[in-house]
């Protein structure tokens, strides 16, 4: 039987580093990436820049967006390929929780007995400031990594506008992103506290160590079954 693993983290945890490591390692794997429909993703945009919306039903947008891609591209493949998920439905209940979305909507949308749960989650254990000191290697924090439309809710558009124009110096982009990954961070940490089946990854640990780790997992839990 094929499997279906998640994996989950704070922005610059290395999610998608390991994923493209594990799957170089096993061709046949199926990657699978977190709500990279440039459609809907452009029509809730324009949405947020154009009218004043509740971050509820703004979430709504992404919780339809995300029916979808489980309908038509994950539902489809499970038990028919290994899949690595980059996210997964962990990711609206943690980061829009801390967004301001109300928890009993998340959780009427995400957790329901149709939606299949994974066979292992990854989670990246990695401290916010580890993560953020990765990032600024080659990039500096994107706006929402940031959480700035947390924080700017009411004056979005004037916020992303100063983003664009780098009128954010580094350093308070720095202190906003800590802010925010810090309070998702503690939100993964609640969330998978007493789940059996995450796997939790130090900073530290390699590719082929979590492979194997994985293995464990999987076999630790298929005889649990």
């Amino acid at each position: 039987m094929e499997k279906f693993i998640v994996f989950e983290g704070i922005s610059g945890s290395g999610k998608s580093t390991l994923i493209q490591q594990i799957g170089m390692k096993n061709p046949n794997y199926e990657e699978i990436k977190w709500f990279d429909n440039e459609l809907v993703g452009k029509a809730l945009f324009n949405i947020e820049n154009m009218i004043s919306v509740s971050r509820d039903l703004f979430s709504l947008g992404y919780a339809l967006d995300f029916y979808g891609k489980y309908k038509y591209c994950i539902e489809p493949l499970i038990g028919k390929k290994t899949l690595l998920l980059h996210r997964y439905i962990y990711t609206p209940l943690t980061h829009d929780f801390v967004r301001g979305t109300k928890k009993e909507l998340l959780l009427s949308w995400y957790k329901k007995p149709e939606i299949k749960k994974p066979d292992v989650i990854v989670f990246l254990d990695v401290p916010p400031q580890v993560a953020l000191d990765r990032i600024l290697l080659y990039r500096k924090p994107s706006f929402y990594e940031c959480g700035l439309d947390k924080f700017f809710w009411d004056e979005l558009r004037l916020a992303k506008m100063k983003y664009k124009n780098n009128e954010f110096e580094i350093e308070k982009l720095s202190e906003f992103f800590l802010k925010y990954q810090t309070e998702i961070y503690y939100q993964y940490v609640e969330l998978f506290k007493n789940m059996k089946q995450v796997l939790w990854v130090k900073v530290d640990d390699d590719c082929t160590n979590i492979m194997d780790k994985i293995e464990e997992m999987l076999i630790k839990m298929k005889g649990k079954l």
